[in-house]
């Protein structure tokens, strides 16, 4: 309105009295009272400034609608700019004091807000804001379309930002605020109130909207380290590391004790692969804030990455003193110790976060391998079950009932799961399931199929093939736990597996007949297997084999590993014929042996009931248990184990021996 009301001039008096300001924008003129009242307090009866050259106090102003602009304002102003203040306060200065007469609620709320911040970056010190409250409808006066009201506040919005100074004034039933505001807590308010709202938006999943707001954010406050380490929050989920790490190295500059930047910048380091940088911003940011125990876990997850295992169970350990009910930490300090080959310990540990959390599918999980590997079946595999809560989980689509392990009649389809090397070990129980009356059927990975289809009673599909209707299924993993499956009853009729005949045919052709033995290798397992780094190895870590005479050996190896044929002339490759597994089968018929590290070829001899030697880590798969040199699995098995995690080379020295005494008609020239 031209003219605001009289009934806050006093706290106006006073809040120009306490701050003496030597610049004020006025914006919102009018009739110039606001003017008027600090040119007479601030010049003429404090400065006994009476004339205008000798005026001390810059007093601007800007009014959007000029015909109210008379001479008599012009007369008591520096400078009265005409125009939208939204934009003409782009165009100036910064003042000691911004007073906003009754502006606010001539504008769309959300532009108000973004003035508002304006005029907070173009204050030295204060802000001085009148704004009318509640529902106060105000329609155009004297033709001018700026006088309506578009935006109605509550004093609740507005507290926050405002001094303890602040006034409410009542103009019969309406209510009137004067707000005497500092810049300082304006912004910082401001900046919270937006780090919020971002917030909310991630929440919803909308991070480009969030970003924008912290980076407007940011425009306001430049030095809040909370604002930039939250722009590097959502760099980092979005994967975008540089910018990520550029943000929470900013933060880290703004404030070098702010424990949260320096975790973030560590968490974004290690998915980089610059562990050593990691490591250096989780140690800061434990010895920043001792209580913040997602650093120390985290610390204790990359150590465990990077097999330092000693010290990645300090940092659990610090962890769990922080936080006694962190049941991931026990799960990852038991699984550390299950690689240590302590394995009590690990069961232990699984069970207390198991106790602290029982939903912790992952405690379970590992309590499940501890066990089976320990040789309990009987609760191994109950537990093993929690598999299908797992995060990675990928449970069947099929829209029939599980078997019970009891119905004895009807069609089931077993399906398999996890590597090729369990769906050949499990394919076992396809007899045992006949013998009970039921028609069977498996639905298997396509490397499979032919080789399955030798087995009797049994109807072979892959994953892309369209199935008929079945009565009920089974995950191929779950029949050891419907069967009650101990080391005594484990199905061990061999062989269960078979080449087929124009395998045999094939293979007979490209190897011919000669009188040496026949040895095949397999040294790697698939890359992507979590445990590979622990079960493969090199091939030239076998090359003391090459040197025992009358031995042929042939590479079974798949894989890039596959490569390394070529650095030897005594390795027959034909690993170009192997198309799936049946015809590694074909060639596994015509070999004498089978020397291999914990693959899929394992189970492919020992279901053929060959001859199969197999180099296992120090800590093995479960199915191998523990200290046995056989299997209950594979009686044509013999296991020949690391006595010291990551040694294969008294592993390979034994094997050598042991290979030379295996063909005793023959020589080794290894003294």
């Amino acid at each position: 309105m031209p003219a605001s009301p009289y009934s806050h001039i006093g706290n106006v008096v006073f809040f120009l009295m306490a701050t003496k300001p030597s610049s004020i924008l006025d914006i919102g003129v009018g009739n110039g009272k606001m003017g008027f009242i600090a040119r007479d307090l601030l010049d003429v009866c404090l400065n006994k400034s009476y004339l205008r050259k000798d005026w001390k106090v810059r007093i601007d102003g800007i009014e959007i609608y000029e015909p109210y602009i008379q001479d008599h304002q012009r007369s008591i102003y520096n400078n009265i700019y005409i125009g939208d203040a939204f934009e003409v306060i782009d165009r100036l200065e910064s003042y000691d004091l911004i007073i906003i007469g009754d502006v606010l609620a001539h504008m769309e709320k959300q532009k108000a807000w973004l003035f508002l911040d304006k005029c907070a970056l173009h204050s030295k010190h204060h802000i001085l804001l009148n704004l009318p409250l509640g529902q106060w409808n105000q329609p155009d006066i004297f033709e001018n379309e700026y006088e309506r009201h578009v935006s109605f506040w509550d004093e609740n919005e507005i507290k926050c930002f405002a001094s303890d100074s602040s006034f409410f004034h009542f103009l019969g039933d309406k209510k009137y605020g004067v707000f005497f505001i500092h810049k300082d807590n304006y912004l910082f308010q401001r900046g919270e109130m937006l780090l919020k709202e971002s917030s909310r938006l991630s929440t919803k999943g909308l991070s480009n909207k969030s970003l924008d707001i912290l980076q407007y954010a940011q425009s306001l406050c430049p030095e809040r380290a909370e604002i930039i380490n939250n722009i590097g929050a959502i760099y980092l989920d979005r994967n975008e590391l540089d910018n990520a790490i550029e943000s929470f190295q900013s933060a880290i500059r703004k404030n070098p004790e702010f424990h949260i930047a320096h975790f973030n910048l560590a968490s974004s380091y290690e998915r980089k692969g610059n562990l050593k940088e990691a490591i250096i911003h989780y140690l800061k940011s434990i010895k920043l804030n001792p209580h913040f125990y997602d650093s120390a876990y985290k610390l204790g997850i990359l150590y465990k990455k990077i097999a330092l295992y000693d010290e990645s169970l300090i940092a659990f350990d610090i962890a769990v003193k922080i936080n006694p009910n962190l049941d991931k930490a026990y799960v990852n300090m038991g699984a550390i110790n299950f690689l240590k080959g302590q394995y009590e310990e690990a069961i232990t540990l699984f069970q207390k976060a198991i106790s602290i959390n029982n939903d912790n599918a992952d405690a379970h999980w590992n309590l499940a391998l501890s066990l089976l590997l320990r040789g309990d079946f009987k609760r191994g595999w109950r537990e093993y079950e929690y598999r299908w809560r797992l995060k990675d989980a990928i449970i069947p689509k099929i829209n029939i009932p599980l078997w019970d392990g009891k119905t004895n009649k009807g069609r089931i389809l077993i399906i398999t799961e996890q590597g090729l090397g369990d769906a050949i070990q499990f394919i076992r129980y396809v007899k045992p399931l006949s013998q009970r009356g039921l028609q069977v059927s498996v639905q298997c990975q396509r490397e499979l199929k032919n080789l399955f289809k030798n087995i009797p009673n049994l109807e072979t599909f892959t994953f892309d093939d369209y199935l008929p209707d079945f009565d009920f299924f089974s995950p191929i993993l779950t029949l050891p736990y419907l069967f009650e499956t101990t080391l005594e009853t484990i199905p061990c009729e061999i062989p269960y597996l078979f080449a087929n005949n124009d395998k045999i045919v094939k293979f007979q052709r490209l190897i011919g007949k000669n009188e040496k033995q026949k040895v095949g290798l397999v040294w790697a397992g698939k890359g992507s297997h979590e445990m590979d780094m622990n079960r493969s190895i090199n091939l030239s870590m076998l090359s003391s084999l090459f040197e025992l005479k009358n031995i042929e050996f042939y590479s079974l190896q798949k894989g890039d590993a596959s490569k390394e044929v070529s650095l030897f002339n005594n390795i027959i490759d034909l690993t170009g014929h192997l198309e799936d597994f049946s015809d590694t089968a074909g060639l596994i018929y015509y070999l004498d042996l089978i020397i291999t590290v914990d693959t899929s070829v394992a189970h492919l001899a020992g279901a053929m009931g060959k001859k199969v030697w197999i180099l296992l880590p120090f800590c093995p798969d479960w199915r191998w248990l523990l200290d046995k040199e056989d299997s209950p699995w594979y009686p044509t098995a013999r296991l020949f184990r690391q006595k010291k995690a990551g040694d294969w080379i008294e592993v390979i020295h034994n094997i050598t021996q042991e290979l030379s005494l295996f063909f005793p008609d023959f020589i080794s020239l290894i003294s």
